[in-house]
This record gives C-alpha cells, structure tokens and sequence, in this order.
C-alpha cells in the first residue's frame, strides 16, 4: 500500500488516504468521538467532486491545499444529504513518509464484519441457481437485479418500487436467450417426460444391440 495524502478537517479529523480509481480508499484511522470511516467516504467524495484531490496528486510543485469544499449532495450517505460547506486541508504525503507508514489488520467488508467477536464471518456459499443465471448471457442484469434486491433489504425499500428497472432489464434477456435459460421455465413434469423420452431411447437402443437368441 503507498499512501498518497493526508486530509485534516475542520475539526482537526486526520484521515490517510490511498490514491485509487472510485471508490476504492481505505480509512485508516478516525479519532475517538471524532468522524466515523462512513463520513471519511463522503469526505473524498467531496475532494474527488471538487477536483482538488487530483489537482494534488498531478501537481508536482503543490504539498498542500486547504480552502471551503462547498454544499454536497453525497451518493454514500443519501440519507445525510446534503452535507455543508466545509473547510478542509490535504496535504501530500512524501515517499520517505509513505514507506514508513505500514497497515497491519485484516479487510473485510462491513456486511461480513462481526463487531461484538471483532472478527470477519467466512463468506457464505453462493446459491446453485445464482451461480446458474451469473454464468449466462444475461449475468451482468442478474448481478445488477440482485444487488438492487441486497440493498432493499438492508434499507427496507419496497423491491418492487426501486428495482423495477433492473426486473424488467433481466426479464427482457432472458426471454431473448430462451438457449440458456430455457429450464427456467420448465416444470416438473416435463422434467419428468424428459427423463422417461430418454430412458425409453437408452431401452430401444440396448434392444437393438442385443442379439437374436437362437432356437
């Protein structure tokens, strides 16, 4: 890990920050009563926002830049929204710096983080059917439908008010790729008749290959 800047907030809040295509950062640390790690998403959100993150990091002369990040309408925390102007200062980290800094933990996602045990749950095994429609044409509407019904469920949204589009975008490919996605609409009996089409061609053929008895 290389940290590229360190951005103090009004309220002297230091957050490190690992230079990274959105949204990926990493929090390293928030002070005790101070900002949490969720605002520190929304902090780089402003900074990316107002174009002076990545005017640190092109400018070679610039260590530092401090000034107001205006009002925000935040993609992180909607519900928080908007957000207040706010002073911040970030200032670049230099590479004697960064090689002194060193991250020593484990990862995990927040959705799998037990915070009573303090330890990260071992993912849980994806189902045969989701596995099945991500491994056909239609996997990238799949993921899309099922990340919108993940995100209901955590914040209790009506499913079918907020995932309309994401439904009706799945439905559409997978009527346009009945090769693949055929058995989705098969039931049981056929299934059944199938089976017995198939155990009837394997009886007719061993038949065939018998030999005639001889008197």
């Amino acid at each position: 890990m290389q940290v590229l800047v360190a951005v103090t907030t009004e309220t002297g809040e230091s957050l490190e920050y690992e230079g990274a295509p959105e949204p990926a950062h990493l929090t390293l640390s928030t002070s005790a009563g101070g900002l949490s790690a969720g605002y520190s998403s929304v902090l780089l959100e402003r900074l990316r926002a107002s174009d002076k993150l990545r005017y640190l990091l092109d400018e070679q002369e610039a260590a530092d830049w401090s000034g107001e990040l205006p009002a925000f309408e935040s993609k992180h925390l909607p519900l928080f929204s908007p957000f207040p102007p706010v002073e911040a200062k970030l200032t670049k980290v230099d590479a004697k710096q960064s090689d002194e800094l060193a991250l020593q933990g484990t990862v995990c996602l927040a959705s799998r983080f037990d915070t009573v045990a303090g330890e990260c749950l071992a993912p849980k095994a994806e189902c045969g059917f989701c596995k099945f429609m991500k491994a056909g044409p239609c996997g990238k509407e799949f993921t899309a439908w099922e990340a919108c019904l993940d995100r209901c469920k955590k914040s209790g949204d009506d499913f079918i008010e907020k995932c309309g589009p994401q439904t009706l975008a799945l439905r559409d490919c997978v009527d346009a790729n009945p090769e693949y996605y055929h058995v989705l609409n098969e039931g049981p009996e056929e299934e059944k008749s199938e089976d017995a089409q198939t155990e009837e061609k394997t009886e007719d053929a061993q038949a065939e290959a018998k030999p005639d008895e001889k008197n």
